[in-house]
């Protein structure tokens, strides 16, 4: 009994497993943000050094813990914790999306694991994690109140945007019984990650601009309002992809009243994605919540006919490979806007030919 349940848990993960990594090494593929050499001196400084200028991603401190902990002296070994730790969190993502069972692979065609490969070295994939493991423990109506604080906190230190829009997103998506302990836990755990960032800014002598005071910068609302109404259609597809399919089925054949929540949590994503004035990045990753429910949804639709839901799954897959990612960053992408640096294919043959020069003939 133990080996037949422990093969029908493995093969649903094995099929996550290889569907991520064949989309986001081999279709999406993977790039370092153009940045990550600039921000590893920045680490390497930052305790000795008062700097002229504190980027706001400062305020992201996993990066920097990650350096500190492992004493990463090295940019190389920096950026293989960075390729490394990107496929750790993807396997972690394929063992909680075990729950949607043969459907958990359509999760990867969304945007945002187009998000998290097109920017290596950015704190997305880890909020990502986080918020797939938060939306599995609501949707299976899971009572462990520490659970949740403790993930919200996790997700609050991370990145306090995300935390914020994510919250609204998971109070129109969960059931009303859970509301007051969802309420309760995200201001436990928001409160007390507020206090540590605070200490590991002051750690830092971090006097740079948050994330929320840029956004009254001057023209930095009017740009972000701007940037969502000129390019509505590109950014609502980069954040689905095919999953948008799913949202037309609950939206067509679901009373409102049922379909309406996962009309509005898409809205707090859009709202959210005011906090960033030229890229779908934000939207993507808000919308997790969204997408995980909308297929766990599925997961339990009574087709009329059979043949309906492979027609949609074929949808589904088809429709991102053919029309394929529409991120916004500045304009519309279909390829990554992080250029500039060694690919990460490079990276990997010269370490691995490094590692092996004295092996190799």
């Amino acid at each position: 009994m133990k080996i037949n349940k422990i093969k029908k848990s493995f093969l649903p993960f094995l099929l996550n497993l290889i569907t991520s990594t064949f989309l986001s090494h081999a279709f999406f593929k993977l790039s370092f943000n153009d940045w990550i050499y600039d921000e590893f001196q920045i680490y390497k400084n930052i305790e000795n050094t008062t700097l002229d200028n504190y980027p706001f991603y400062l305020e992201s401190p996993l990066f920097f813990i990650i350096k500190k902990i492992f004493s990463i002296e090295n940019v190389d070994v920096y950026l293989l914790f960075v390729y490394l730790f990107f496929n750790f969190c993807i396997f972690l993502i394929c063992l909680n999306i075990n729950f949607l069972g043969p459907y958990g692979p359509i999760f990867f065609f969304s945007g945002w694991l187009v998000t998290c490969s097109w920017f290596l070295g950015y704190v997305d994939i880890l909020s990502a994690l986080l918020l797939v493991i938060i939306s599995k423990w609501i949707l299976l109506n899971d009572k462990n109140i520490f659970i949740w604080t403790f993930l919200f906190l996790l997700l609050a230190f991370n990145h306090f945007g995300i935390f914020i829009f994510s919250i609204i997103s998971f109070l129109f998506l969960s059931d009303n019984k859970y509301k007051k302990k969802l309420i309760y836990s995200s201001f436990v755990g928001g409160f007390v990650a507020s206090i540590l960032k605070n200490w590991y800014l002051n750690y830092i002598n971090f006097s740079g601009r948050g994330r929320f005071r840029i956004l009254f910068n001057q023209n930095i609302l009017d740009d972000a309002t701007g940037f969502i109404s000129d390019y509505l259609p590109s950014l609502i597809w980069s954040g689905f992809l095919g999953c948008i399919f799913i949202l037309i089925l609950i939206i067509l054949t679901k009373e409102y009243k049922f379909s309406q929540k996962y009309i509005f949590s898409s809205f707090v994503a859009l709202l959210g994605t005011g906090i960033v004035v030229d890229s779908s990045r934000i939207f993507s990753i808000l919308l997790i919540p969204t997408i995980v429910s909308l297929i766990y949804e599925l997961s339990k639709y009574n087709f009329v006919k059979p043949y309906s839901e492979k027609i949609l799954i074929i949808l589904i897959i088809v429709s991102t490979f053919v029309v394929q990612e529409r991120h916004v960053f500045g304009y519309v992408r279909n390829i990554s806007p992080n250029l500039e640096n060694e690919s990460v294919y490079n990276f990997l043959a010269r370490i691995v030919n490094s590692v092996m020069k004295n092996i190799w003939v």
